[in-house]
């Protein structure tokens, strides 16, 4: 089985969610973090669409490099 894809989100406004709901379906998709500067909606994309992490910004968002 192929690994898969990390993805993070940076908006978390109904859109980002909606885009996030699709990855979540394919069963191809690790949604490792979330980021906005709304922290309800950054928490609403955490609860809603299984993301692991949140944070208020994308510069706080960490890099990993394979």
């Amino acid at each position: 089985m192929a690994d898969k894809l990390q993805f993070g989100l940076i908006g978390c406004g109904s859109q980002g969610r909606f885009l996030s709901e699709g990855l979540r379906m394919t069963d191809k998709a690790d949604l490792v973090a979330c980021a906005d500067p709304n922290s309800e909606a950054a928490q609403t994309a955490l609860a809603r669409c299984g993301y692991q992490k949140a944070y208020d910004s994308a510069e706080a968002m960490p890099i990993e490099q394979a």
